[in-house]
């Protein structure tokens, strides 16, 4: 399983020649998860002070910061494990095409779009 996974490197190690890709990735990939954080925090909540301190305490965790201390050791495919699950939950509560009886339904003034 862990050879598929390197299989969607492929094409981005061919088009830039260089490992540093796998690492930039790795970095790309926490470092998008800023955004969803961010909007799930505020629909549950509905205090944006709260999802900054939420999204900055995510940001600052030990075990995070041990993410990126292990890729000067090297790429390890598991790290894009967090990211990965926080955006598909993100999609899943903010998807259109989620049911309505299952969707949870966002805080008065606050849209879902």
């Amino acid at each position: 399983m862990r050879t598929l996974s390197f299989l969607l490197y492929v094409p981005l190690v061919w088009l830039f020649h260089s490992p540093v890709v796998l690492l930039v990735s790795v970095a790309i990939a926490w470092a998008s998860v800023i955004y969803p954080l961010f909007e799930l925090t505020l629909w549950k909540t509905g205090n944006r002070v709260v999802a900054y301190l939420i999204v900055v305490c995510f940001l600052v965790m030990p075990q995070n910061l041990e993410v990126f201390g292990d890729s000067y050791y090297g790429f390890h495919p598991d790290q894009l494990f967090l990211p990965l699950f926080i955006w598909a939950f993100y999609f899943a509560c903010f998807s259109r095409h989620f049911p309505n009886n299952v969707r949870p339904t966002p805080p008065p003034g606050h849209s879902s779009t």
